[in-house]
């Protein structure tokens, strides 16, 4: 869901001991990896980027930091803040996204905010105005909801989405198959987003 910021929305700054840090330099790569189109810069430990990380082939692990933003001729400067849907992960969401957006961050571009629902069904009230007012903050959100069988599989025991990749859905649902449905539309998402974003 898309949810465009006005110019005179006061976003209140973030307090010193909750500040993300940012990258000096260049984000370090493993030789063997390629630059990620998109950095996942999760808002906790435990928020969902490795996984995410390894099934959307377009996207990189930031490290719980800020890529700079002042590097754009060697690393995206395109950042999606990751966080998993209970009380404390969206208050954390809610600091990295206030930190960024009342200048307390890098000179990233942020992309948006996607949420990694934790159990089946939907949000308690609570939860559900906490990622509502997320969505009045951030340029964009999406949500991925609870599969069985991730928790019980590493990241590298699942599989990874690729842009152009044809997806073919078993009847019977299995994690370390394919992707989730909500997985691959992120990703077709993260591919125009930056496509847009080099063409201006």
């Amino acid at each position: 869901m898309a949810s465009p910021i006005m110019d005179n929305f006061a976003i209140e700054p973030v307090d010193d001991e909750h500040l993300v840090p940012v990258w000096e330099g260049p984000i370090p790569l493993r030789r063997s990896v390629a630059p990620p189109m998109v950095w996942l810069l999760g808002a906790h430990g435990g928020a969902g980027v490795s996984t995410l990380a390894h099934q959307l082939g377009v996207a990189g692990d930031a490290r719980r930091r800020w890529p700079s933003g002042r590097f754009p001729d060697q690393e995206s400067p395109l950042v999606l803040v990751v966080a998993g849907e209970h009380a404390s992960g969206l208050d954390a969401a809610s600091d990295v996204l206030r930190q960024h957006l009342s200048g307390q961050g890098s000179d990233a571009h942020l992309v948006g905010l996607v949420t990694v629902a934790q159990t089946k069904g939907k949000l308690p009230t609570s939860l559900d105005y906490r990622l509502r007012t997320l969505s009045d903050i951030a340029p964009r959100t999406w949500r991925i909801p609870y599969a069985e069988g991730y928790h019980t599989h590493t990241p590298a025991e699942l599989p990874s989405w690729a842009p152009g990749q044809e997806i073919v859905r078993p009847r019977r649902w299995d994690p370390t198959k394919v992707v989730l449905p909500e997985i691959e539309t992120l990703g077709c998402d993260l591919v125009d987003t930056v496509n847009a974003f080099l063409q201006h």
